[in-house]
């Protein structure tokens, strides 16, 4: 038995105390379970082999898409999360070691949290400020979701500080990359713009759902570099990911932005994801 002091107490190693904890080696999905089904679960699983990949580690065998919709199924009905419910998965490294690990194999823990209802086109809208102090650059790690997330905890302190929902990240350039949970997104005239994967933003499962319906249809949409000047200029600006969906963001600093486009928007596309 390994002896630790936990809080200023000799006691046992916890079972927490692993390589997640104490390297952040691993990454995490959050998904929507919604009656009895996780929604987008294929575009999931594959974000999660591009993580395993990037990492370096081996899928536990028990994440195929019918073993996890399993295991979804009875942690929402064993905790009464009802048909509503935010899924976030963790996969991090098993073993022990330094920054050599000693093995490709992986754990993994789910964690469930009941949700109000399905995706809300009147959703409340977001407020925003830009966040300057780091930056979130393109690398072989910044599409998909890892454990260390400390740039995003500190813009979410900046972002509570100055009174705002969300604080917008940067890269180098200062290009806009997304806000603190979301993928970001600008209305202008009859096109809707969003920054490329390659800006360094998260690949986001709603973000890749929702490009590939507006490319079927208009308003027309772009993948392109977009600067803060850009926000600044747009119509309507609105975020998304797989929880909350489509949240317009009402003002950006001291900028008002209309919201009724993002709200058509979002009402169109549920109705096709229902």
């Amino acid at each position: 038995m390994s002896l630790i002091i936990w809080n200023g107490q000799l006691q046992a190693e916890p079972a927490g105390l692993n390589r997640a904890m104490k390297f952040g080696d691993g990454f995490f999905e959050t998904m929507r379970w919604y009656r009895g089904r996780i929604l987008f679960l294929a575009d999931h699983r594959r974000r999660m082999q591009v993580a395993a990949r990037a990492l370096q580690l081996k899928l536990p065998d028990q994440l195929t898409a019918a073993e996890l919709t399993q295991q979804a199924h009875a942690l929402a009905a064993a905790t009464h999360a009802g048909d509503h419910a935010r899924l976030r998965l963790t996969v991090f490294r098993s073993g022990g070691g330094a920054y050599r690990a000693q093995t490709a194999e992986a754990e993994y823990c789910m964690e469930v949290m009941p949700l109000p209802g399905f995706y809300d086109p009147d959703v409340k809208a977001a407020t925003a400020c830009i966040y300057r102090k780091l930056t979130k650059d393109f690398s072989i790690l910044s599409s998909v979701k890892t454990i260390g997330s400390l740039p995003y905890v500190l813009a979410a302190l900046y972002a509570e500080k100055k009174q705002c929902d969300e604080a917008i990240l940067l890269n180098s350039q200062n290009d806009v990359v997304e806000t603190t949970t979301s993928n970001v997104f600008l209305v202008r005239k009859d096109k809707v713009y969003t920054p490329p994967v390659r800006s360094g933003c998260i690949a986001g499962i709603f973000r890749h759902r929702l490009i590939a319906f507006l490319k079927k249809r208009r308003p027309l949409l772009q993948e392109r570099r977009i600067s803060v000047q850009d926000l600044l200029e747009a119509d309507e600006l609105f975020q998304t990911n797989a929880i909350q969906g489509i949240v317009p963001i009402a003002r950006l600093g001291s900028i008002r932005f209309a919201t009724q486009r993002s709200r058509d928007l979002a009402e169109r596309f549920y109705r096709s994801v229902g």
